[in-house]
């Protein structure tokens, strides 16, 4: 039932992703985090990470690296990351 409703999967903690993230010093917020599995087995991550400033698409791919190395004990299969500006808002209310 909790793949059917895209539940979070008991083994992932949406706070301790948040909290490990944040010890990347480029991010400057983590938001709109969501984790679901396709079959109970292999978990999926969404998330949109602030950046305390512009990087060129070069560092960002250093970044998601980052990212990956940080959550690779979280029970994670595959993340899609979002990343956003300082001056930029999340286009999604309640993020």
């Amino acid at each position: 039932m909790l793949v059917i409703l895209q539940g979070i999967p008991e083994d992932v903690s949406l706070e301790d992703i948040k909290e490990k993230l944040k010890d990347i010093s480029e991010i400057t917020d983590v938001h709109d985090n969501h984790v679901w599995s396709m079959d109970g087995e292999y978990n999926i991550l969404t998330i949109h990470l602030q950046l305390d400033q512009d990087y060129k698409l070069s560092e960002q791919a250093k970044l998601k690296e980052k990212v990956q190395s940080q959550l690779k004990d979280e029970s994670i299969n595959h993340i899609t990351i979002e990343f956003e500006g300082q001056d930029e808002n999340c286009e999604l209310e309640d993020c």
